[in-house]
């Protein structure tokens, strides 16, 4: 979870996935002004998963055959709310 108040900066964390079959859960709340991004990007800096992150939103899913993940990326400027992101490996 991240609580964010004109919060500006980038956040890269390594992921230790061994599956391209993911579930994903993203919720933006509490959002007011500013922007931010989320990038899923597998081994060879491929794109995975994408999603702005400049509204309220709730959004779960799941995704195969679209690359392992390797790191995930977010991007923020004067970022004003709140993102809760859940992201494991799904049984189907």
């Amino acid at each position: 979870m991240l609580a964010a108040n004109s919060f500006t900066g980038n956040m890269e964390y390594e992921l230790a996935f061994t599956s391209d079959s993911l579930a994903y859960s993203v919720v933006v709340s509490n959002y007011k002004t500013g922007s931010g991004s989320l990038r899923v990007i597998d081994g060879n800096n491929i794109t995975v998963y994408s999603e702005p992150l400049q509204s309220n939103k709730v959004l779960a899913f799941t995704q195969t055959n679209k690359g392992i993940p390797k790191r995930i990326k977010f991007l923020f400027n004067e970022f004003f709310g709140t993102i809760n992101l859940g992201l494991v490996k799904s049984s189907t």
